[in-house]
C-alpha cells in the first residue's frame, strides 16, 4: 500500500512540473513591433532595454514594461496608467490582450483585422 501511494505522489509530482518543460521566454518573444486589430493607427514597440512605445494616430506614448513568463503577462507603465497585458498563443502564433484589443504581428495583422471586421459587421447586421 505504501508503495502504490509513493507511486501515485511520484507521478502526481511529475504531472505538475511538466515533465521538465521549459517555461517559454516571452520576454525575447515579444521584442518588435505588433498591431493592434481593432485599431489601424495603432503600433506598440516593446524594445529590449524595457522601453514600449505605443504610436496611435501618429502620436507616441513612452512606457516601461516587465514580463511575467510564469504568469504570461506583460506588466506595462505608463507613468499615470499601468495596466497588464495578456500573453497568449491562437494557432501556433502569440497575440497579446489588452482590456482594449489584440495585439498582432505584422504578418498577422491583415488576416485578424479581415476577421474583425466581418465580426463587426455581421454583429451590426443582426
Amino acid at each position: 500500500m505504501k508503495k502504490a501511494i509513493a507511486l501515485l505522489l511520484a507521478l502526481l509530482c511529475l504531472g505538475l512540473w511538466g515533465c521538465g518543460e521549459e517555461p517559454v521566454d516571452y520576454a525575447s518573444a515579444i521584442l518588435g513591433t505588433w498591431y493592434a486589430v481593432e485599431y489601424e493607427s495603432e503600433v506598440v514597440e516593446f524594445r529590449e532595454d524595457g522601453i514600449v512605445a505605443d504610436t496611435f494616430s501618429g502620436n507616441t506614448d513612452y512606457g516601461n514594461y516587465i514580463v511575467d513568463n510564469e504568469n504570461a503577462r506583460i506588466w506595462v507603465n505608463f507613468g499615470d496608467d499601468v495596466f497588464s497585458m495578456e500573453i497568449t498563443e491562437e494557432e501556433g502564433r502569440l497575440i497579446i490582450l489588452d482590456n482594449n484589443g489584440t495585439l498582432v504581428r505584422e504578418e498577422d495583422r491583415d488576416a485578424y483585422r479581415e476577421a474583425y471586421q466581418a465580426k463587426k459587421a455581421a454583429a451590426k447586421a443582426g
